[in-house]
């Protein structure tokens, strides 16, 4: 829906105005088959300004659905922190939202939170230590993603 419908039905309405005009100044003498046909142009004017309106507003219902979903999104970005590879909620934020970790890319491509899976890869191990890499699976893109270890 554009500006051009809404003009389209006021043009209609303006068209359904004149004809009413026109009916009311006609003389006595205007015909039976006149009259009718003159009802029937503003009949059908009416109707063209009354679906072109019922366009508008269903795309300003759609509009403003498209406006909260922004909103909503802008919000969220603002709870969340890119961490390494992946997105965890910022201080204070957690009981809304979660805790995370998140998927990067899900988020960045999709706009969706998408908890990570952690998996443990190769053991490296030392005279004195043993550390394995820690990596993060998303269940949705299927992306592997290294971060640290999770403070447990």
């Amino acid at each position: 829906m554009d500006i051009n419908s809404i003009s389209a039905g006021l043009g209609a309405l303006k068209a359904a105005i004149d004809i009413t005009k026109e009916i009311q100044n006609a003389s006595s003498s205007l015909e039976k088959a006149q009259m009718k046909l003159k009802l029937a142009e503003i009949t059908e004017n009416l109707a063209t300004a009354k679906l072109q309106f019922v366009e508008a507003q269903e795309e300003i219902v759609d509009l403003r659905q498209q406006i909260n979903a922004l909103h909503q999104l802008t919000d969220l970005k603002n709870k969340i922190v890119k961490k390494g590879n992946v997105l965890y909620p910022k201080e204070n934020e957690s009981e809304f939202i979660g805790d995370g970790p998140w998927c990067t890319r899900c988020f960045e491509v999709d706009n969706i939170l998408v908890s990570l899976h952690h998996k443990t890869g190769f053991v490296i191990a030392t005279s004195h230590s043993s550390a394995a890499s820690y990596k993060w699976e998303c269940p949705s893109c299927k992306a592997n993603l290294s971060a640290p270890k999770p403070e447990l």
